[in-house]
């Protein structure tokens, strides 16, 4: 069984994220946009998927917020899809 955990591109250890790629540098974004609700299905995913760093050092290299919202939705109608 392998353990996401241990992966280095995956680790939340904040010593290891590049500038504006820790956690909650990617959720204060997250929480400014317009139309991001806590507790709806869609922040759900979001704070899943972001908890991955190869997933927020993708985030950061979106550009603004309008792109870095496009590009997480993408991710999340991926995910819905059976």
């Amino acid at each position: 069984m392998v353990d996401n955990m241990s992966n280095n591109s995956d680790s939340t250890s904040i010593n290891k994220d590049r500038k504006r790629c820790s956690i909650p540098e990617v959720m204060t974004e997250l929480h400014s946009i317009e139309g991001v609700n806590v507790g709806d299905d869609f922040h759900g995913f979001a704070t899943e998927f972001l908890g991955l760093r190869r997933n927020r050092e993708m985030w950061s290299t979106m550009g603004n917020l309008e792109n870095k919202m496009k590009w997480l939705q993408r991710m999340y109608t991926r995910h819905k899809a059976p």
